[in-house]
């Protein structure tokens, strides 16, 4: 695969369920990311939150075919991303 600046890309899929399951539906999000940009910059991304889910939707959650299709309304689900480089632009 080959980027719009014309350098490589890297194809990559996250591992489905990468996630700390708890009690009554909560799951522990604790995710980290190494980017590398067209340009040679490295940037560090960590994001950890929780997702919350009612019983119900557990079965529709595990389908990675159509668990976009689920109503944002019916769970919770919030994140805080932290973005680290040590290129000043």
């Amino acid at each position: 695969m080959i980027a719009p600046s014309g350098t490589p890309m890297m194809a990559a899929a996250v591992v489905p369920n990468a996630t700390l399951d708890t009690r009554n539906n909560v799951c522990v999000v604790d995710a980290r990311v190494v980017l590398r940009t067209d340009n040679g910059a490295l940037i560090h991304i960590n994001y950890g939150g929780r997702i919350m889910f009612p019983d119900v939707l557990e079965r529709a959650l595990r389908d990675m075919s159509s668990r976009n299709l689920i109503d944002p309304g019916r769970y919770y689900f919030r994140t805080t991303p932290m973005f680290e480089t040590g290129v000043p632009e």
